[in-house]
């Protein structure tokens, strides 16, 4: 079978289409993925801080494992979709945030053992920056993929509002309620909004 060679400028209009491609993909529904774990894990930081500030029993922290949940039950919702064509870049999509995954089970995994095993609970604390870096790593490599320059570089806000909660615990050795809500508000801004934007321009492309 001959095979039929291309030149440079067909190569240029197939990744062209193929990133659009996956920006529309990111849609789920009349929304998006990143829109959908940034606003509920604003919410759930909310939740959680009010329950902590109420009760004041810090075991309610454990409740974020419902982003666990969360993830299982986005991960069945996009199963459920319609089927798209699959390109090259939603693969490479699709594998980034696998590896974010896996790096979010094993940080919970061995910080867990960790604090149960020495009986020391704010082990736990580097949870939640280290969790925030992951997340910002993930939408900047999305929106490198994707060459959206705004989706690339707005997580850098997460990243230093991270190093902020990290030096905070360093030198407290304890998480505030203001660290607590300044997580939720920075999923907000490293992936909510992120996702509009993609969401925006995956409509305007249809």
């Amino acid at each position: 079978m001959e095979e039929k060679s291309i030149n440079e400028k067909e190569s240029l209009e197939l990744i062209s289409r193929m990133i659009a491609t996956s920006k529309n993909n990111l849609r789920i529904g009349q929304g998006n993925v990143l829109m959908y774990f940034g606003y509920f894990t604003a919410t759930l930081s909310i939740v959680i801080g009010v329950l902590i500030g109420i009760t004041r029993n810090p075991g309610w922290s454990w409740c974020w494992a419902l982003m666990f949940v969360f993830w299982f039950f986005m991960e069945r919702l996009k199963k459920n979709r319609p089927a798209t064509v699959v390109t090259y870049t939603d693969r490479v999509i699709s594998q980034v945030w696998r590896i974010i995954g896996i790096m979010f089970v094993i940080t919970f995994i061995v910080l867990t053992v960790s604090a149960f095993s020495l009986h020391n609970y704010g082990i736990m604390n580097p949870m939640m920056p280290l969790s925030l870096v992951y997340v910002c790593l993930g939408v900047s490599i999305v929106g490198a993929v994707v060459r959206e320059p705004y989706v690339t570089y707005i997580p850098i806000i997460g990243i230093l509002f991270a190093l902020a909660m990290m030096v905070s615990i360093y030198l407290n050795g304890m998480m505030y309620f203001g660290n607590i809500f300044g997580f939720g508000l920075s999923f907000i801004v490293i992936m909510a909004i992120p996702g509009h934007i993609l969401n925006c321009k995956a409509k305007k492309s249809c």
